[in-house]
């Protein structure tokens, strides 16, 4: 799903749409939206106003989950949203774009996983995206709220870059 004329510069507004700046647009559609599908459309509202740093326009991406178990992961590319929406759309990482990640997921075999199984162990996003695909897809289904918390939690530090890292 792509919406091209959403996402633009301050130059480019479009006064006819309510607009919001990239770095509040995440706590506006939760402000604005119960579900995925909500945010979604939504999102077909207002446009986006990019942000600048250091003469670029910033990488924004997001991921999105409702207590449905409704995903979807949403990045800037080309111009413009797009949206990867499904149950199955739960991680990411910043680069390369979520279609080259999941290219590169798929090239994986994952499914007979054992203690000596190499994973990917850089610090660059293709392998932290590899390695949280791999470390979800061997999540027990929690019995608490508060192991759900801690499965996740252990993703997210096993993948996460560390301070001073290259």
């Amino acid at each position: 799903m792509r919406w091209t004329s959403r996402y633009s510069s301050d130059r480019l507004r479009a006064p006819s749409k309510p607009a919001v700046k990239a770095g509040l647009w995440l706590q506006y559609l939760l402000d604005q939206a119960a579900t995925v599908s909500e945010a979604l459309a939504f999102m077909e509202t207002v446009q986006l106003l990019k942000i600048h740093v250091r003469g670029h326009d910033a990488n924004i991406h997001v991921a999105l989950e409702d207590v449905g178990g409704d995903s979807a992961i949403i990045e800037f590319a080309d111009g413009g949203p797009v949206v990867h929406h499904g149950r199955q759309y739960t991680l990411m990482t910043n680069d390369p774009t979520y279609d080259e990640q999941l290219t590169l997921l798929a090239a994986q075999d994952f499914s007979n996983h054992t203690r000596e199984m190499p994973l990917p162990g850089n610090v660059n996003a293709v392998d932290r995206f590899q390695r949280a695909a791999y470390y979800s897809a061997l999540l027990p289904k929690p019995k608490s709220e508060r192991e759900a918390i801690a499965g996740v939690m252990a993703i997210m530090r096993n993948v996460s870059v560390p301070f001073g890292a290259p």
